[in-house]
């Protein structure tokens, strides 16, 4: 089948195969790199976010934990409003993280992440309303229960509210490790695809650039210089030049049989001519001694 293709679809089927294999390479390598980028946009646009919020949190916590015990232990009332102030901004920043952390939960999150901003959030509603009645009692000047609160109730509740948020953190320090972790998996596979298939690339391209070169030299029986040094021979009346082709059906053998017809030709002519010459000398001299 192939024998009977014409030489512009022989090339074209070559460099289509040739390029056919870069198409392929290039895909394969599009694609690895598309996963190993939707790892890394999960690794920083997803969970090292949401593990920031989480880190806005705690530090919000523990410094309003820290604020609600010198607001019971504090003398002057203008240091306990001062600190009530800084409680209030403290839960303002707990709020900014909040609201995207909740929309970024919406639309992107794990069940076990669900449960675990859930059990935050259980533990914040305990908490805060012990931190307004700390905050009232004290105000009213009723240091002894407001310091009842914060031993037995509030300190327990901010511990627990520290450790929920602490798990978020973990969770999402544990996720990264997963998806890094894939990540250098699948550089580690790319790079071993991608030598294999350049490798098997490369390999067709030699394949079908010997097939071409075998062919041709099929077809030629030659180079094609010497082809041409050898029909210019010719065309300047020296057709006497031994040729071989080692290639039966190539240009050279067609050409080698064509110098020898044409040495077959111009023998016989030369052949004819000394027979006519030496025929005429004949009746020549027999005519000579005829008049003699």
């Amino acid at each position: 089948m192939l024998s009977s293709l014409r030489v512009s679809h022989r090339l074209l089927l070559g460099f289509g195969l040739i390029i056919t294999m870069l198409v392929i390479v290039t895909v394969m390598g599009i694609d690895e790199v598309d996963t190993i980028d939707k790892k890394m946009t999960t690794i920083n646009d997803v969970n090292s976010v949401k593990q920031r919020y989480a880190i806005n949190f705690r530090g919000s916590v523990h410094d309003r934990a820290i604020a609600i015990r010198d607001v019971v232990l504090l003398d002057s009332l203008s240091e306990v409003q001062s600190v009530i102030r800084e409680i209030n901004q403290l839960a303002n920043f707990y709020k900014e993280s909040a609201s995207p952390m909740e929309r970024m939960l919406a639309t992107d999150s794990t069940p076990q992440e669900r449960k675990m901003m859930q059990r935050i959030k259980e533990i914040e509603t305990c908490t805060l309303p012990l931190v307004k009645q700390i905050i009232t009692l004290r105000l009213q000047g009723n240091r002894v229960d407001s310091k009842e609160i914060l031993l037995t109730r509030a300190k327990l509740a901010f511990i627990d509210w520290l450790a929920a948020i602490n798990a978020f953190i973990d969770y999402q320090e544990q996720q990264n490790q997963v998806k890094t972790d894939e990540v250098r998996t699948a550089t580690g596979a790319f790079t071993g695809v991608m030598i294999v298939a350049t490798t098997i690339a490369i390999l067709i391209a030699i394949l079908v650039t010997w097939l071409f070169i075998a062919y041709f030299k099929r077809q030629l029986g030659g180079e094609p210089h010497e082809i041409a040094e050898i029909l210019l021979t010719m065309a300047n009346g020296k057709i006497g030049n031994h040729v071989e082709s080692k290639h039966s059906g190539s240009v050279l053998h067609s050409l080698a049989r064509l110098q020898h017809q044409l040495n077959s030709t111009v023998k016989g002519i030369n052949h004819s001519a000394d027979s006519i010459t030496r025929q005429s000398q004949t009746e020549s001299d027999s005519s000579g001694n005829l008049d003699f």
